[in-house]
């Protein structure tokens, strides 16, 4: 996300010179420089936590605003649509590293990214898991408008057996 101030500022300048909010943001393209993936094994049965990690790719030279955010700029978080069987306890953030842009210290992301989902499931079977992960995301010049990945993760609970979760984007 551009800075408060330099948004504030840019829209100021808009509107002097007669342009809209519109034509401001038409210089933010959309850009795809996020992959999440899910394709660990590990060992779960019923009623005990479950680990699922989401491993998040983020493109050389951009970066994902941290979880948590300062305030002004949009947090990356991980949300998970549970089905019936499934909870979801806690989802576990890496901590940012603190970088400077746009004049400020801000929490972001880059590189791989490890955020970890913590479930328990009530019985044995087969669970599709919906996941949407929010982010905005920028490089040294810009920041880009919020985007969303989404995805499906699959865990295989059985008495004794494994947890497998499929790749997706």
């Amino acid at each position: 996300m551009i800075s408060p101030k330099i948004w504030s500022i840019g829209i100021g300048s808009a509107v002097a010179i007669g342009m809209s909010i519109t034509i401001c943001r038409a210089q933010m393209p959309h850009a795809n420089f996020v992959k999440v993936t899910s394709n660990e094994t590990a060992k779960a049965v019923p009623h005990k936590p479950i680990k699922v990690t989401f491993h998040i790719k983020v493109s050389s030279p951009f970066h994902i605003q941290g979880h948590p955010s300062i305030e002004g700029y949009i947090p990356t978080s991980l949300k998970i649509t549970a089905p019936k069987g499934i909870k979801v306890l806690k989802i576990i953030y890496p901590k940012p590293v603190v970088k400077p842009f746009f004049g400020e210290k801000l929490p972001v992301y880059e590189g791989l990214v490890n955020v970890t989902a913590v479930l328990v499931a009530s019985k044995e079977g087969r669970y599709k898991l919906p996941y949407l992960l929010h982010y905005q995301g920028c490089n040294t010049q810009q920041c880009y408008p919020p985007q969303d990945a989404k995805g499906v993760a699959v865990v295989s609970v059985k008495g004794l057996g494994s947890v497998s979760h499929e790749k997706h984007h």
